[in-house]
């Protein structure tokens, strides 16, 4: 049985969404690329649970950047889980996304 997992910034919902930053030019490691602005809290999850970051504030994620989280239940949001966000030129890509 396949289930369906959808990563979604609370800050869309919002209206805030994620934005591309200006281009970012690495001329130490001769790459160039644009870096990610991740607008959070982000929220993540599966049918029946859903997993929320704690409030916390935008972050620029540097091209070729990692960017992990957690969730841990609370009265609100029933799923405990994590999230593993991949800034790709300027692109928000999904790693990895946990939720239980």
């Amino acid at each position: 049985m396949k289930t369906a997992m959808f990563v979604v910034s609370l800050c869309i919902v919002a209206g805030c969404g994620l934005d591309r930053s200006e281009v970012v030019n690495t001329e130490d490691q001769g790459v160039l690329g644009a870096s990610c602005t991740v607008r959070r809290p982000n929220s993540w999850g599966t049918s029946g649970h859903l997993c929320v970051e704690r409030r916390a504030p935008t972050l620029i994620l540097p091209d070729g950047e990692i960017y992990e989280t957690f969730s841990v239940p609370d009265p609100f949001f029933t799923g405990e889980g994590t999230l593993t966000l991949l800034c790709n030129n300027g692109v928000i890509e999904v790693v990895d996304s946990i939720c239980n």
